[in-house]
């Protein structure tokens, strides 16, 4: 039997006489699975998983993973972490759970936000927002979709739940926020993010104005071109023809961003087609410097 398992898809030699894991993920979600099937105790875990150096307990950063495995096998870890890191159950299984833990997690995430706790990039890179999903959470974001004009970094989480969210009205809530020129501009930047990455495709559209070139001599809302490039992530190819979409490219204006505008450019020169041919050559001609 156990040479059957040595010749699975699980092991890759090392070196001579010695064997690995083929990918850490199966050593992290067997060290979870083996925690959960011997029944540890919460203070066997404890020991295991955390560490407190003084700012209260913390997951070991390097068991991560085994620690989000375990959340999705083990409901009372997974509370456990709700309290001390919830940003990990992002990675877990949460959307498959009940709605009040769900519920539950937004308020945790939230709290975290309003302390300093959550990296900023917890608000812009959004594959997990959309997991937080539930019956409440229009009325749950309600206190932060009136503070317009405010910064804080509850507000940008809150944006960036609601424009991840499947709820068209919240979807609505944060295009609001991201084509309003009088809002923050780091709200509008992750507004745009999780619509352009999770908004139904009418609410897509509705990011059409972050499109509009700006006139000599006007005022400057999007500095580095990043909620250009939300929005064409957001609408092309599906909603805009060759002619709209090299109308609304623009020459750089700084050579050392690179973010998504730049990204998207890079991505665009590497997938022309036909249909592109003459409008692009008619954009080098009126962009090139004379």
């Amino acid at each position: 039997a156990v040479l059957e398992t040595i010749n699975t898809g699980l092991f890759t030699p090392h070196r001579a006489r010695r064997l690995g894991w083929a990918h850490q993920t199966y050593a992290e979600f067997l060290a979870a699975l083996c925690i959960h099937e011997h029944r540890m105790s919460s203070s066997q875990i404890d020991t295991l998983l955390l560490r407190d150096d003084g700012d209260g307990a913390r997951v070991v950063p390097q068991l991560h993973e085994t620690a989000v495995w375990l959340a999705s096998l083990n409901t009372e870890f997974a509370n456990r972490l709700l309290t001390l890191e919830p940003e990990l159950l992002l990675r877990s299984e949460v959307s498959r759970a009940d709605p009040t833990t769900r519920m539950l997690l937004v308020s945790a995430l939230l709290e975290q936000a309003s302390e300093n706790v959550l990296s900023p990039s917890t608000y812009h890179d959004v594959p997990e927002l959309a997991k937080l999903d539930h019956p409440g959470l229009a009325k749950q974001l309600e206190p932060y979709l009136g503070r317009r004009l405010e910064h804080s970094n509850e507000r940008e989480l809150a944006v960036a739940i609601a424009g991840a969210s499947s709820d068209e009205t919240l979807e609505r809530w944060a295009v609001t926020v991201a084509t309003d020129e009088d809002e923050p501009h780091v709200l509008r930047l992750a507004a745009a993010s999780a619509i352009a990455r999770y908004g139904a495709t009418d609410v897509k559209a509705l990011l059409r104005p972050l499109l509009r070139v700006r006139q000599p001599g006007e005022t400057l809302s999007d500095p580095d071109d990043q909620l250009r490039g939300f929005a064409l992530e957001a609408l092309w190819p599906d909603q805009l023809t060759p002619d709209e979409l090299f109308a609304a490219l623009i020459r750089e204006r700084r050579s050392n961003v690179v973010g998504v505008y730049q990204s998207f450019v890079y991505q665009l020169a590497r997938q022309t087609t036909k249909s592109m041919i003459v409008p692009g050559l008619k954009w080098i001609e009126r962009e090139a410097p004379d």
